[in-house]
């Protein structure tokens, strides 16, 4: 009866130690957030080319991720929209007005996994004012660019065909870093 009883403790014990290590080593990811899992090196399948390659990290896009411990950590890539400050310098328009614009850009990461990669690979550890600086000094010579495109007056009148022309320019520049357009407001086109 004494192996028994000594047995049933140490199962008990156990289940004790393996709750335990669940409860701390289980993490959740929020709607709008996603948990980069980075330790072990894992292979992936790049779904467009089909060729294999490996990585140091896997993401988990809500629900919850078990971390191994010692072999795993994580940190945390915030979906947010990062509000961007825009402030270029004069450019002209097609009628050879000079132009600069003063307004606030929104950009967020794309939910898809291509896209998910390539915001953990440059934009991990950076705080949303930096994110803002980077994509600032993305968006501005895209901004120029689309002022020279048009006249003062065009731009002044018809915004959402700024945004539009805008998005498209600069659609290739930010997916580099998992990032989209998501709007643009401009506070002020003002001549110089």
């Amino acid at each position: 009866m004494g192996q028994v009883a000594f047995v049933a403790v140490g199962l008990v014990v156990m289940m004790g130690v393996f709750v335990f290590l669940w409860m701390f080593r289980f993490k959740k990811a929020g709607p709008n957030e996603v948990l980069v899992i980075f330790g072990r090196q894992r292979r992936v399948r790049n779904i467009r080319t089909g060729a294999t390659t490996s990585v140091g990290f896997r993401v988990q896009i809500g629900g919850g991720a078990f971390i191994f411990p010692i072999l795993e950590s994580v940190k945390r890539l915030s979906l947010e929209p990062v509000e961007v400050p825009i402030s270029t310098a004069p450019k002209s328009t097609t009628d050879e007005v000079s132009v600069s614009v003063e307004g606030t850009a929104r950009v967020q990461i794309v939910c898809d996994e291509a896209s998910i990669k390539q915001a953990v690979e440059r934009l991990l550890d950076q705080s949303p004012e930096q994110v803002g600086t980077l994509v600032g000094e993305v968006l501005e010579p895209h901004i120029l660019g689309v002022i020279h495109q048009g006249s003062f007056h065009e731009h002044r009148n018809n915004q959402d065909d700024f945004f539009t022309h805008l998005k498209e320019a600069s659609q290739e520049a930010l997916a580099q870093f998992g990032l989209e357009l998501l709007s643009l407001k401009i506070s002020e086109l003002r001549r110089r």
